[in-house]
């Protein structure tokens, strides 16, 4: 394996070996250092669009991976929402994503209209230049942005709160 790497890769030192990277060209693989040229494992090269993408698996209702992207948020909150405490009103391809109400705790029968944009990171919705005032909620799949002063319900700790029940 070694000395394929080698006459492919004449330029790079021994152990190491770039396979195509659809975004910077290369990625460089290095073998550990001790490592012989035969406990080296093989590089295999996979062309990494959209098309073959999936999130870890999670196998929740038939959903078997976890989303990688927007839509696969606003699928899974399809999937949950009533176990939430909320009804869609309309989806949309314009900010905000959703329309929805939400059961208000204390007397049943008392529901809360809310606004929802759906991200896969609650962080994407800044860098999306959103107005925080047109929203009342983030649904995302990770919620990585501490200081975000609209409400947050992550997806993925909400499932598994669902799951445990």
């Amino acid at each position: 394996m070694a000395r394929i790497i080698e006459y492919t890769a004449p330029s790079l030192r021994p152990g190491t070996a770039q396979v195509p990277n659809n975004r910077e060209g290369f990625q460089t693989y290095t073998s550990k250092d001790d490592a012989s040229p035969m406990e080296m494992q093989p590089i295999i090269s996979i062309p990494m669009d959209s098309t073959n993408v999936y999130g870890d698996f999670i196998n929740f209702r038939g959903l078997q991976h976890a989303p990688v992207n927007e839509q696969g948020v606003v699928f899974l909150f399809g999937m949950i929402c009533r176990e939430l405490g909320y009804v869609v009103e309309s989806v949309r391809s314009g900010f905000p994503d959703c329309e929805a109400k939400r059961q208000i705790p204390g007397p049943k029968g008392k529901w809360q209209r809310v606004r929802i944009e759906f991200e896969f990171e609650s962080r994407t919705f800044r860098s999306h230049g959103h107005d925080p005032d047109q929203c009342d909620v983030i649904v995302c799949w990770e919620h990585n942005w501490p200081d975000c002063s609209i409400e947050v319900l992550e997806l993925r700790s909400s499932m598994k709160r669902i799951s445990s029940n």
